[in-house]
């Protein structure tokens, strides 16, 4: 364009007439043409000013590192507790938390005098459990020898009533037999004389009264045998509570020794006051039907047979009912008698007592052991290997409780580093990955290892993240420490920055610099293009490989928001 005007100000008109009017002409063409340039260039200045400036990068291929950062803390990764003797007064604490202690070193001093008082007193206590441990074996002894007898009684008791029972149940067996053959009788000889039959009823019902009542009478001497041989059973305990006891037993002693032995027979008692009440009732029955009897033979002596029939009928059904009541009457006897034994043979609660007492003994000479040694050691608390006082409950002045008094870090197991991180991060970190510590004095650890990652026990959405470390001395126990840990991943083919990664709901996309031209020349426009996202870290996003090529530019940054179809201008323009 400069060519141009410069050609039409230097040509020369042959006709000098008109030069005036070709160089004006000239001169507007020229002037026009000027006035375009800069009319050009100020419209692409302000259009300039207008644009969007963007700043882009390519698609690359590389690897996609996770780093994962946080703080954690170093602690002791074996602790051991120093107990000592509880209710002894300190003199001296020597050490303080975090203090290097080494075996054997003074942790804390004990008031000696203090000391031996303790051992005096607990020798005294040892002295009196051990008396009443004799004591307690004393007693057994003689239990043991009052159980025997109750077991011989028990026993003896129990072949009684199976003896008895089976006397009775056979003698009412008998009646009712005999009721029974006398109701077939009756029944068999309906031809018989009207007196006969009366004779014959009469004897029935006179037969089964006597019967009833050597059954009473049997019950009877049964119940006082009881009673006597409870009377000498009270008399026989006493006696032997008298021959145990180092002075006379009281009014109330003997009473209670009365009371715990009636309460032994009671069962015994009342089975056979029950007997006595069956064989009185089976006795009332069989004279109620006699005396009906004869009450019908002196009111009526013409009573038929159907009459006579009725009332062998009543008697036969007593006789079954006095049977049954001997059959239930002997078994109770018998499983009263056999539960005796049972209670005779049951172990005593003594002996569970004597035991108790002997570890409670026990327990007590552990304990003066171990105060002996604090005596012989001076009252010197020493440590018991080498570590780092963690903890102190002891003070000076005060006394040693049950718990601990000391808690020392145990050295010799080394340290330990621990972080707790999210679920989302422990994807990119495994046990056994390498790891960087960092501590405060900015020393760097290298070369670490994880040890374990297991779920923290307060929060289940964070994991805990474990190094073990080799003990230092220039390490603090409880020291805060920052841990990185670099995992490298697969190769991906296209890669951009995270800025240029854009979410439209669940659509990945990027905006791309595309170039086109016009009557201004050259411009550059952003179109969308919808991407696939594998996997991204903190800086870049691998994305499904085909929707961009390794020519691609995509936009990272702008100052303004952009929309599809957006002109731009490139930021190193």
């Amino acid at each position: 364009m400069e060519a141009v005007i410069e050609k039409l100000m230097n040509y020369k008109f042959k006709n000098n007439s008109k030069i005036s009017v070709r160089k004006t002409a000239v001169k507007g063409i020229a002037g026009f043409f000027a006035l375009m340039l800069v009319f050009t260039f100020l419209s692409r200045a302000a259009n300039a000013m207008t644009l969007a400036r963007v700043t882009t990068d390519s698609v690359q291929k590389r690897t996609l590192d996770h780093s994962v950062t946080r703080q954690g803390t170093i602690l002791e990764n074996g602790k051991q507790a120093v107990y000592t003797v509880s209710g002894l007064k300190i003199k001296s604490v020597n050490v303080n938390i975090g203090d290097s202690v080494i075996q054997g070193d003074t942790l804390m001093e004990l008031e000696t005098d203090d000391l031996g008082e303790k051992i005096t007193e607990l020798k005294n206590t040892i002295t009196l459990l051990e008396l009443e441990l004799e004591t307690l074996q004393h007693n057994a002894s003689i239990s043991d020898s009052e159980t025997a007898k109750d077991l011989a009684r028990a026993k003896e008791d129990y072949e009684s009533a199976v003896s008895q029972g089976n006397t009775a149940v056979t003698r009412a067996y008998e009646t009712m037999i005999r009721a029974k053959e006398d109701l077939e009788n009756l029944k068999n000889s309906r031809s018989a004389a009207q007196g006969s039959n009366n004779d014959a009823v009469y004897k029935t019902l006179e037969s089964a009264c006597t019967q009833c009542k050597k059954q009473l009478n049997t019950a009877e001497t049964d119940l006082e045998k009881l009673k006597t041989e409870l009377e000498d059973a009270i008399a026989e305990a006493q006696d032997n509570a008298q021959i145990n006891s180092q002075s006379p037993l009281s009014n109330r002693e003997l009473k209670a020794i009365e009371k715990q032995t009636q309460e032994a027979y009671q069962i015994k008692l009342e089975k056979a006051k029950q007997a006595v009440s069956n064989a009185e009732n089976a006795l009332a029955k069989a004279e109620a039907a006699m005396a009906e009897y004869q009450s019908a033979q002196t009111e009526n002596t013409n009573t038929d047979l159907d009459n006579q029939e009725t009332e062998l009928q009543s008697a036969y059904k007593s006789a079954i009912e006095a049977y049954e009541d001997a059959v239930l009457s002997m078994n109770n006897a018998v499983e009263t008698a056999g539960r005796s034994i049972e209670d005779s043979s049951a172990p005593g609660t003594l002996t569970t007592e004597e035991e108790m007492k002997k570890a409670e003994i026990d327990s007590k000479y552990k304990e003066l052991k171990k105060l002996k040694i604090l005596d012989g050691n001076g009252g010197l608390v020493t440590a018991p290997s080498d570590g780092v006082v963690t903890d102190v409950t002891a003070a000076t002045g005060m006394f040693t409780e049950e718990s601990e008094a000391f808690l020392l870090a145990d050295t010799s197991k080394g340290m330990r580093f621990t972080a707790s991180i999210t679920k989302d991060e422990q994807k990119y970190i495994s046990k056994g990955d390498t790891a960087v510590l960092t501590l405060n004095n900015d020393t760097v650890l290298e070369g670490l290892k994880i040890s374990s990652i297991v779920q923290n026990a307060q929060d289940g959405e964070m994991m805990d993240v474990t190094i073990l470390l080799d003990y230092n001395e220039n390490i603090s126990f409880g020291e805060s420490a920052e841990v990185k840990v670099n995992k490298a991943s697969k190769s991906y083919s296209t890669c951009v920055p995270l800025q240029a990664l854009n979410q439209d709901n669940a659509t990945y996309y990027v905006l791309a610099i595309k170039e086109k031209q016009s009557i201004l020349g050259t411009i550059i426009e952003v179109e969308r293009i919808d991407v696939t996202l594998q996997v991204k870290n903190t800086s870049y996003a691998a994305l499904t490989d085909g929707a961009l090529t390794g020519d691609t530019k995509v936009v990272i940054d702008s100052n303004k928001t952009l929309q599809p179809g957006d002109r731009v201008r490139l930021t190193e323009e």
